[in-house]
């Protein structure tokens, strides 16, 4: 897990993590003159879960895991590295769990968002076509 975490720690994995939530916040801006629409509300929801429950759970938890484990030496005793196991492998799993529901639930969101034919009726502020 160490390696891993030290190997992904580069531009295309941070062009991805970040890029992720802008995406999603542009997406948010680009539908928010029509705030009662479907499209809006399910991209709002998108953008609730995946930051919620995807990036802010990563960023405040699951990176803060991966520092503290990244302070155990990979030459320490088995007992020290059994016990280093032991104490991140549970938390970490049950926390990247949460992200996995959580970024699904926003994809599929964003697909619903994509898939919704069009709200009924015009919107107040609409302006006649």
């Amino acid at each position: 897990m160490q390696a891993i975490n030290e190997k992904i720690q580069n531009p295309v994995f941070f062009l991805g993590f970040f890029g992720a939530v802008l995406g999603l916040l542009v997406a948010l801006v680009a539908h928010a003159p029509r705030p009662r629409s479907g499209r809006f509300r399910l991209v709002a929801l998108a953008c609730a879960l995946y930051v919620g429950g995807g990036f802010l759970v990563t960023v405040f938890i699951n990176v803060p895991m991966n520092e503290e484990l990244a302070g155990v030496a990979a030459d320490a005793p088995a007992h020290e590295l059994a016990r280093a196991r032991a104490a991140y492998e549970g938390p970490w799993n049950f926390w990247n769990g949460v992200r996995a529901v959580f970024s699904s639930l926003a994809f599929l969101a964003l697909i619903g968002a994509c898939l919704l034919r069009g709200d009924l009726g015009p919107q107040p502020g609409d302006r006649p076509r």
